[in-house]
């Protein structure tokens, strides 16, 4: 009996820019190796959608995935990540999923599926500030007799996102006795066998963040075989990806060159991204034209790369303006009881009776 493991997979990243079909094709392929291993189980560990109210060609692509599992009898088992959560009582993509029974969607819970010797454990993204707090609250216990897997979405030391991004779990504060740990929100794979448990990022089925560490590790998924015990990775043909760093116009066009050499016996256009220093803006519009039917050039300059990492906090991770602003909001004027989350939904849905109700009760519980 096999399980797939994956995540990340970003449905609709890429808005209506010619990378947008790149997580579609993947999941199809994933969808495909699902098939081909004959895995009764799938693990979706978070950020199935790159928005919270996903675009209806997502919407399109993870339907037909699921509506293929269930006609040949697979499950999919899933947790929410940051791009999906949403706060109070509003429902979020994956619960809508899951009222829909096409996933079996797990937070601070627990499923054994019938006729199994497997259990799976599973907490949805929440704050990383709060993440090892509710961990320890929820207090899993694996179920002897059957092999545990437990299901994250966080960043959980040293394995995170962004250096600037705040962090309360590290790996020796995971609950003991699991079979195998996977966790989704990091974008590059991860693979540690220790004595008593195995831990698992299975990474992002597309390039995201656009980093170094993306272009080196390549992308896929994971299938574990319950019957012989062996877990394996399985490469997904995505996109190919390039990271470079140049200092001179010369440089540059050379590396291009050897980049292009190589993607065109491929037959697929990569995505290059390169880093550089000293190069006029001007010179870099005449390779982006010079190149545009071939490649899929992303340009940075030298002094853009000293705030990069903040860059990606801000555009990549979506949520943590949310928490920034929860922090603003307390700091300032100690809105304690408002789910920051709720109240951005409200403000960017123009719901303005609900903002109002909930600052009308906030100021209430002050008075």
């Amino acid at each position: 009996m096999k399980v797939l493991i994956t995540g990340d997979l970003h449905l609709g990243f890429g808005g209506k820019s010619e990378r947008e079909k790149d997580s579609y094709l993947a999941l199809e392929r994933v969808l495909g190796v699902a098939k081909e291993e004959d895995c009764k189980f799938v693990i979706l560990a978070g950020d199935i959608f790159d928005a919270r109210i996903p675009k209806p060609e997502a919407w399109a692509a993870i339907l037909n995935f699921l509506k293929e599992l269930k006609n040949e009898g697979r499950e999919c088992i899933a947790i929410y990540g940051n791009h999906e959560r949403r706060g109070g009582n509003l429902i979020n993509p994956l619960q809508s999923l899951a009222k829909a029974d096409l996933i079996k969607l797990l937070h601070c819970s627990y499923y054994v599926p019938k006729g199994y010797n497997l259990a799976f454990f599973g907490m949805s993204y929440v704050p990383d500030k709060y993440a090892s707090d509710v961990l320890r609250e929820w207090n899993p216990k694996p179920l002897e007799g059957y092999y545990n897997i437990l299901i994250l979405h966080q960043n959980i030391f040293p394995f995170m996102y962004s250096e600037l991004e705040e962090v309360s779990l590290k790996l020796e504060d995971l609950p003991k006795g699991f079979d195998l740990i996977v966790n989704g929100h990091i974008h590059y794979r991860v693979e540690k066998r220790f004595d008593s448990f195995t831990f698992i990022i299975p990474g992002s089925l597309i390039p995201v963040q656009l980093n170094k560490k993306e272009a080196e590790i390549r992308k896929g998924c994971y299938v574990l075989d319950l019957d012989k015990a062996e877990l394996k990775f399985r490469e997904v043909e995505v996109r190919r990806f390039f990271y470079e760093e140049v200092e001179s116009l010369a440089e540059l066009e050379g590396k291009l060159r050897r980049i292009l050499e190589i993607s065109e016996k491929e037959g697929e256009k990569p995505l290059v991204k390169i880093v550089v220093k000293g190069i006029r803006s001007f010179d870099l519009n005449l390779i982006e034209q010079r190149y545009r039917e071939r490649a899929i050039l992303h340009f940075k300059k030298e002094f853009e790369k000293r705030v990069e990492k903040t860059h990606e906090e801000i555009c990549q991770k979506r949520v943590s303006i949310e928490e920034r602003i929860k922090e603003i909001l307390n700091r300032n004027i100690s809105l304690k009881k408002i789910d920051v989350f709720e109240f951005m939904d409200a403000l960017s849905q123009e719901n303005f009776e609900l903002v109002e109700g909930l600052l009308k009760k906030e100021y209430d519980n002050q008075g």
